[in-house]
């Protein structure tokens, strides 16, 4: 459970640095 807020702003993350 603690992962799974970890992994949703990773997404944002990785995809903002990729742009």
């Amino acid at each position: 459970m603690s992962t799974f807020p970890v992994l949703v702003e990773d997404i944002p993350l990785r995809e903002r640095h990729v742009k």
